[in-house]
């Protein structure tokens, strides 16, 4: 059976293709509107910027509750406490925010440089939370780990979104849990030669991605549910926490040296070890 939010999550990746875009753009800070246009709600971990009227004004108050709820089960699961506050910018949908040199640029929430933007297309306030969640995650990324590898990062956020997802309502959703929901697709991304996680945590951004610059598009196949997957088996077999640890200082050159200081397992063995789990009926 498909993870129906491991599915949703895919769409989190536009973010690699409007960071490929800074080249042109100093920061997101450029792309959305004055600051002074915008109503502020300020919560404990975020600064909301948001305007009258539309969904998110409705449902605003719910989806900065679950967003703080989301930062306090993150501290409380993977043992990190989280004292950033980004800003996050929300829109009921992507014309709100672009000029016209960026209207015929379709895309998603994303963060850059500390910034969040979200579009508000779900109209499901838990289903927000979660997204500006993995967004939050990627800012806690940035800033504490100096983590410069796309793969870890994307499949540590998506693992962590959906976990959040699934516990927060009040079930407990074990990290096996989601490994298992993850199979069929994961079987189908090795099959169509999408990568084995040592492949993938090889892969620059654009490459991670396959960004077609020229198409303004990208075509990562089931790279991010490979990831997530990954994720979870290592989180169900050694815990969080050291899932936390190897993103320090991680780059696309040596994630498997950063692996093996902490992971009680060689790199290349737990990648196996994984993949019969992944195929085992």
């Amino acid at each position: 059976m498909l993870n129906f939010f491991s599915m949703k999550i895919k769409r989190f990746g536009i973010r690699c293709l409007l960071c490929f875009f800074v080249v042109t753009i100093s920061s997101c800070a450029s792309v959305v509107l004055d600051t002074q246009q915008f109503n502020v709600l300020e919560t404990s971990h975020f600064t909301f910027f948001y305007h009258d009227g539309g969904r998110v004004a409705d449902d605003l108050k719910f989806i900065a509750k679950y967003c703080e709820e989301g930062i306090k089960w993150f501290a409380a699961y993977a043992g990190f406490d989280v004292k950033l506050k980004p800003d996050v910018y929300l829109f009921d949908d992507v014309g709100e925010s672009f000029n016209d040199a960026f209207s015929g640029i379709s895309v998603d929430s994303h963060s850059v440089n500390g910034t969040i933007v979200y579009y508000y297309t779900e109209a499901d306030y838990f289903s927000g939370a979660a997204i500006i969640f993995h967004e939050a995650i990627h800012v806690i990324q940035d800033f504490y780990f100096d983590l410069d590898n796309t793969a870890l990062a994307e499949g540590v956020a998506s693992f962590l979104s959906i976990k959040f997802y699934r516990e927060y309502p009040g079930s407990v959703y074990s990290d096996v849990g989601i490994l298992n929901s993850l199979k069929e697709i994961v079987r189908i991304g090795l099959a169509n030669g999408d990568g084995m996680p040592s492949e993938l945590l090889k892969l620059s951004l654009p490459d991670f991605n396959r960004i077609n610059v020229l198409e303004v598009n990208r075509n990562p196949g089931w790279r991010y549910e490979i990831m997530e997957s990954f994720i979870a088996f290592l989180a169900d077999n050694y815990g969080m926490e050291s899932v936390i640890d190897w993103q320090y200082d991680t780059t696309t050159s040596n994630f498997k040296d950063r692996f093996n200081e902490i992971f009680d397992c060689d790199f290349e063995e737990c990648e196996q070890a994984w993949l019969a789990e992944i195929y085992k009926d």
